[in-house]
Parts: C-alpha cells; sequence; structure tokens
C-alpha cells in the first residue's frame, strides 16, 4: 500500500484516488482523470486517422477491390467536375458503362470530393474518408456499448 502511495503521489494523473488520502475517492478528481482519459483517447483515435490518410496519400494507394476502385474513381471524377453536376454522377466509362450513376446515393461521393477539391489527392479521398468513418464507427460502437456496461468496459 505505501508503494502504491508513492507511486501514486508522484503521478497522480495516472491514479483513481487521491494521494492524499488513499481511503477516500475524491469525485472531482475521478471526474477530471476520465474527462483527460477521454480526450486522450479521441486524440489518439485522431491522430491514428491523420497518420493513416497522410500514407494513403503519399503512398497513393488504391484498392484491388473493384467496387472501392470504382467509388473512389468516381468521387476523384467529381472533383473536376462542377459542383452542380455532382448531384447526378456518371459512370465515365468505368466498369465498361455510361450514363447516370445510380446505384448509390450521391452522398457518398461528396465527401471525398470535397477532400480532393481541398487539395488532399483526390483518388484516394474516397479511402481517407472511409477510414475516418471507421473511426468514427469505433467511436460510435464504444458510446453505444457504455450504455449497457460500465464505461470502463466498453
Amino acid at each position: 500500500m505505501k508503494v502504491a502511495l508513492l507511486w501514486c503521489a508522484k503521478r497522480p494523473h495516472m491514479c483513481l484516488w487521491n494521494p492524499a488520502n488513499a481511503s477516500y475517492l475524491s469525485p472531482e478528481y475521478i471526474q477530471r482523470v476520465q474527462t483527460e482519459r477521454k480526450k486522450g483517447a479521441a486524440l489518439a483515435w485522431l491522430a491514428a486517422w491523420a497518420v493513416t490518410a497522410l500514407l494513403i496519400g503519399v503512398v497513393h494507394y488504391e484498392s484491388r477491390d473493384p467496387d472501392s476502385q470504382l467509388y473512389a474513381g468516381i468521387s476523384a471524377r467529381l472533383v473536376r467536375e462542377p459542383m452542380v453536376q455532382w448531384i447526378a454522377p456518371q459512370w465515365w466509362g468505368f466498369w465498361n458503362s455510361e450514363g447516370p450513376y445510380c446505384e448509390h446515393p450521391v452522398g457518398m461521393f461528396v465527401v471525398p470530393a470535397l477532400l480532393g477539391r481541398a487539395g488532399y489527392p483526390p483518388l484516394q479521398a474516397a479511402y481517407a474518408v472511409n477510414a475516418l468513418y471507421q473511426v468514427a464507427s469505433f467511436a460510435l460502437v464504444t458510446l453505444i456499448a457504455a450504455t449497457l456496461v460500465p464505461r470502463h468496459v466498453a
């Protein structure tokens, strides 16, 4: 117990009890630690996405999956088109097809196209946005799980 007290006295940010009184859990202290951990987790996920997006752009990643190539290609093509035409993307020769692309809502192409317009490599923008959606999915699943079990377990 003395070792734990000494260790926590030197590193209070890593302990859940108040080092001045080891038998008393300070609600304010616990709240502050939990808030710092949430911020730390959010920053870690954001950093993971940023590194992933950077690598996707730097190495010019392209998927071997035909569907992913199609979506990335349509998004990249939209970058060159006027925004008023984004509402009705075309096949533009992908999969040897022409005419309006009606298989999915246009919304799935808008965020990657905006990212491409902002300067990110257009052909990789869909992959970077997909990585962001995956990070958001992990966060959402954690929040849903936290309604069923204690947050530290979720």
